[in-house]
């Protein structure tokens, strides 16, 4: 019997409510799906190591991302936030708002959030 890596992860771990946006994403990603990326306007703190910060975006949702996928003009500072755009998955784009997936560790909501169209930044 051959089972593909998502089925075998369904058979692990049955969907819920909880984890339903986490088998899209996996879905996404193990179909090979070329995923549009882009970069969102956000606010960046410094993360717990060296090589990656905190970054918040919408007020509604943060992550640990890796450095290399966030741009500053400058090193954030220790209790302090600077201005800066984090590098994201466009998963779904309508009128006002666009559903984006950010690469990294959720720290409060979730990798995917909800945001006004007018916080993307040119990449």
């Amino acid at each position: 019997m051959d089972l593909s890596v998502l089925d075998y992860i369904r058979a692990l771990f049955p969907l819920t409510p909880t984890n339903s946006s986490a088998y899209d994403s996996l879905n996404v990603r193990l179909e090979g799906a070329d995923l549009k990326t882009v970069y969102v306007k956000c606010k960046v703190l410094p993360g717990l190591f060296e090589s990656e910060y905190y970054v918040l975006v919408n007020g509604s949702s943060s992550a640990y991302v890796t450095q290399s996928n966030v741009k500053t003009k400058k090193k954030p500072e220790h209790g302090t936030e600077i201005d800066g755009q984090v590098l994201a998955y466009l998963i779904q784009e309508e009128k006002h708002r666009s559903l984006i997936e950010l690469s990294g560790e959720a720290v409060v909501g979730g990798l995917r959030t909800w945001i006004p169209n007018e916080m993307l930044a040119l990449a």
